[in-house]
């Protein structure tokens, strides 16, 4: 028990030292974007007359030490602000949009269908509807396919299978897919650093580059994270049959289950809704 409080305290204090040190750095940022302005945006001589400046404004161990403190509270409550506006999009990214933001999502769908259509007119004609864009994004849509081809193969309803396998799983077997959930996650925060940073450039360009920069970077680790995450999804089941077989007390035929057996699962976990 010593051990397991130990490795959770030691994660808990890492995610705080990171939580403040990146809103800290947005707001050495924000500093350099507000001192330096959009006429001396490139001006090194004149940020390093205003950081000695600043530095010699500190009088004594003591302000230093409270500064530094103030300074640190205020960049792990930006920071921790990030971060609940990263699990926001990370919605946005992952599901479907909520009321009155399903109507924007509708539109984005037929964008996206459309754009898919003339890009590959053939795999249009030839893939089932099932498979053609539904979600406003593509980290959207790669989860739901996940979904559609578990449903596909076996029948078998992954949304109520999910939680059930994944108590079925060790650690061991877990491990890959946190990573990926953690790299989705991360992804997310990125993104919303990335916005915010945009937005200082309307104060200092340069931040309006980097901003960019970070949310192209950010879009990619989400779409490499989700690809992951989905595929990982796909092979547990794949993987888990005579395991799924025996604590649902149902045959193995080939080294799979039956579509009919799966449906009699889903109607087990559904409960009768």
């Amino acid at each position: 028990m010593d051990a397991i409080l130990g490795e959770i305290s030691r994660r808990l204090t890492g995610q705080w030292i990171q939580i403040a040190v990146s809103g800290v750095l947005f707001l050495g940022v924000g500093w350099v974007a507000l001192t330096l302005g959009q006429r001396h945006a490139l001006d090194h001589g004149l940020l390093l007359s205003r950081v000695d400046t600043l530095v010699a404004g500190i009088d004594g161990t003591t302000s230093l030490i409270v500064r530094a403190v103030l300074l640190t509270a205020l960049g792990y409550l930006l920071g921790m602000t990030a971060h609940m506006t990263g699990s926001m999009l990370r919605r946005l990214w992952t599901d479907r949009w909520p009321p009155p933001l399903h109507w924007i999502e509708k539109g984005v769908v037929v964008l996206r269908r459309a754009y898919f259509g003339r890009r590959w007119p053939d795999r249009t004609r030839e893939l089932p509807a099932r498979y053609l864009p539904a979600r406003a994004t593509r980290v959207a849509d790669r989860i739901r396919l996940a979904h559609e081809r578990v449903d596909a193969e076996y029948g078998a309803h992954l949304g109520l299978l999910w939680p059930r396998l994944w108590l079925m799983l060790t650690p061991d077997e877990r491990g890959p897919i946190e990573l990926s959930r953690a790299g989705l996650d991360s992804a997310a925060v990125l993104a919303v650093w990335g916005a915010a940073l945009v937005g200082l450039g309307w104060w200092w360009w340069p931040a309006a580059l980097i901003g960019l920069a970070v949310v192209l970077v950010a879009r990619h680790r989400a779409g490499t994270a989700v690809g992951a995450l989905a595929d990982l999804a796909e092979s547990t089941v794949d993987s888990q049959q005579r395991v799924l077989a025996d604590r649902f007390g149902v045959p193995v035929i080939d080294g799979r289950i039956s579509r009919e057996d799966f449906r009699q699962i889903n109607d087990r976990l559904a409960k009768g809704a």
